[in-house]
């Protein structure tokens, strides 16, 4: 609602408590503090605005030794007023160019790249010394002295010792996350090393945040942003370290009524004792209740089952398992899980935190390995043995992304489970939920994904498998869906009562006339090759005697003929073949190693599409057809992926588009 943090959403929907922090470090004045916080609330009474412009000095005339810095409310400002400072210095100026390696931005460079001094320059530390003498920080004021060698000399007003200061290294961090630890990963992107100085006659008033100055001059005349004003005057130590260079006027002091409100509410109620211990208990016990609850993977499992049931028609599925699976889930966890929230609510009203009260603990550490053991075998494992298929692009991507979340929400609850197996600990717990957040999912693919496109209700899986990739083949050729060549139900018809003759494929309820003369002949010859390789003959009529015919192999036919000098075409041709099929037969012969892969791919396609398949982890040949474009075909990918395989230069595949199964 607003653009500071307490108009976030997700703040306002959690109860918190502010708590003021009332004690201030860099003044101990009391007269400037309260000017400060009525300048802060908004509230400044016309007495403090006079003593405040007290300060105000016309032209004052400072002396370098006095370490005096302006604070100005714009960047070019201060940099006039430093360059002009630099040029009134007698002697000639020393230019010291920083050494930046890797990814390290302009605008993220701490000083200047090409830092200009000179003897007398009135310089600022801008980081803190690291080492074990701490003898400059942040903000901390000093004047260039000399030159010696590789250092730069700084004495600081009120410092016995001289400063001699060395080149600092700033690293530009990037970070990310461990994918076996699941830590938090820094990786060095880029350094900028420079001497921890800038010119420090003027700085704005923005950069000079979180500093502190013994003597400052403020020029807020142009002040623009609110809190501005308040920023620079409590940058000083006391009033008389500041100077004003003009006076402050109502009109600079800027401020904002939403933080004001914000600010004014926490300071009227300030939360007791009482109001702190009791909501760390109800934060403590709030992490309780959402770890065994399973409520919201239970809607997940409805939400599931509801996208099936409603696109029944576009999916074959086995509802009837998914159906079990929520019954157990009930009855199994999500039930025991309320009761066993009662007994939470009932423990821990015995002591005040949950990880105090030993009695809550001990029922903890019994309760996880239940349900860690329930979330494996009641959901996990069942659900893996979930198969689902749809031709409809925009469905599988809705009930894709339903399991997705599933399975996400699983792999935390799980987590989250065994970090509390040994005892609930709050930091740990935290701890572990936030990796669980970042830790990749058990996710349950689809069929067409996990290349699994065999189901249990399939009668003949393997010559679905390869029905199904025939079909996907000329769909991606012809950039058609693949329910426009043939949908999932007739394939499924097909495979469950493979038919015996063209006319009883004719007779399978989907197939119109149009397919039926596109794809018979493709589609019978998958069925016959099938038939005859498996050795499943057709139903002899009664009484028939049955004579057992020694045959040749099909594919060694379509070998043999290929030796002969035919063309694939040629060879489909003369056997009443798809050329798709014959290519499965040859594809065979590359894979035993005893077609050589150049009678059918020349060398510079071959070793196109080898440096493809080994370089992307992919076995798609539509997916491959789509990257390579025109410079090759679906034949040419699938025999040069047979050879991979035969090679070991890639895994085997099984009936899944970008390989046919032997």
């Amino acid at each position: 609602k607003t653009a500071f943090f307490f108009g976030s959403r997700a703040l306002q929907k959690s109860d918190y408590i502010s708590i003021e922090l009332k004690h201030i470090y860099r003044q101990s004045d009391e007269v400037f503090i309260n000017i400060l916080n009525e300048i802060r609330e908004n509230r400044l009474r016309p007495e403090s605005l006079q003593t405040l412009n007290k300060r105000y000095i016309p032209d004052f005339n400072k002396s370098v030794e006095e370490g005096y810095i302006t604070l100005t409310t714009h960047n070019a400002q201060a940099q006039r007023l430093n360059e002009s400072k630099l040029q009134q210095l007698k002697g000639k100026a020393r230019s010291f160019q920083a050494t930046i390696e890797g990814n390290f931005p302009e605008y993220t460079h701490p000083t200047d790249r090409n830092l200009s001094l000179k003897k007398g320059a009135q310089v600022m530390f801008i980081r803190n010394d690291n080492s074990l003498e701490k003898q400059f920080y942040n903000g901390k004021i000093g004047k260039v002295v000399a030159f010696i060698e590789e250092l730069i000399i700084v004495q600081c007003p009120g410092d016995e010792f001289q400063i001699s200061v060395k080149k600092a290294l700033w690293e530009n961090i990037k970070y990310s996350i461990d994918e076996e630890t699941k830590e938090i990963k820094e990786t060095v992107v880029g350094t900028f090393e420079q001497y921890p100085l800038k010119l420090a006659w003027a700085i704005t008033i923005h950069k000079s945040q979180g500093l502190t100055f013994e003597k400052a001059i403020i020029d807020a005349r142009a002040a623009f942003a609110h809190g501005q004003v308040y920023v620079a005057l409590s940058r000083c130590k006391t009033l008389e370290g500041m100077v004003l260079s003009t006076p402050i006027s109502d009109h600079c002091i800027i401020s904002n009524t939403t933080v004001s409100e914000f600010t004014t509410e926490i300071e009227r109620n300030p939360p007791g004792n009482q109001q702190l211990e009791d909501s760390k208990k109800t934060y403590q016990f709030s992490l309780l209740h959402d770890l065994f609850s399973y409520k919201q993977i239970q809607n997940q499992i409805h939400y599931c089952i509801k996208l099936l049931r409603e696109n029944e028609n576009s999916i074959q599925c086995d509802f009837d398992q998914l159906t079990a699976i929520n019954l157990s889930v009930k009855t199994e966890i999500a039930d025991v899980s309320e009761k066993f929230q009662v007994q939470l609510q009932q423990l821990n009203t015995l002591q005040s935190y949950a990880e105090e009260n030993q009695p809550l603990k001990d029922r903890i550490k019994k309760a996880c390995p239940y349900f860690i053991d329930k979330t494996e075998n009641v959901i996990i494992s069942p659900l893996d043995k979930i198969t689902w298929e749809t031709d409809n692009k925009s469905i599988r991507k809705t009930i894709q992304e339903a399991f997705d979340r599933l399975f996400e929400m699983i792999t935390f609850k799980k987590t989250c489970m065994k970090a509390c197996q040994n005892g609930f600990k709050v930091k740990d717990y935290l701890e572990a939920r936030a990796k669980a957040f970042i830790r990749e999912p058990l996710r349950k693919q689809s069929n067409q994904e996990s290349g699994q496109p065999v189901m249990s209700s399939v009668k003949y899986p393997e010559l679905y498998a390869l029905l199904k990739t025939w079909r996907d083949t000329v769909a991606s050729e012809f950039n058609l869906p693949e329910s426009m060549v043939i949908n999932q139900k007739i394939l499924y018809a097909i495979a469950n009562n493979p038919p015996l003759t063209k006319w009883q494929l004719k007779q399978v309820k989907g197939i119109g006339k149009q397919k039926f003369n596109a794809y018979a002949d493709a589609i019978f010859s998958i069925i016959s090759e099938y038939r005859t390789e498996k050795g499943i003959a057709a139903p002899k009529p009664e009484g028939a005697s049955i004579k057992k015919e020694t045959k040749k192999d099909t594919k060694q036919i379509s070998f043999e003929l290929l030796k002969s000098g035919k063309s694939i075409e040629e060879i489909a041709t003369e056997r009443g073949f798809a050329v798709s099929t014959i290519e499965g037969h040859l594809a065979h012969y590359i894979g035993t190693g005893d077609l050589d892969l150049s009678r059918v791919v020349i060398p510079e396609k071959a070793m196109l599409i080898t440096d493809y398949f080994t370089q992307n982890d992919t076995t798609l040949l539509s997916q491959a057809k789509e990257d390579l474009g025109d410079e090759v075909t679906y034949s040419e990918l699938r025999f040069v992926l047979k050879y991979l395989e035969y090679k070991g230069k890639i895994k085997k595949t099984t009936a899944i588009d970008g390989s046919l199964s032997d």
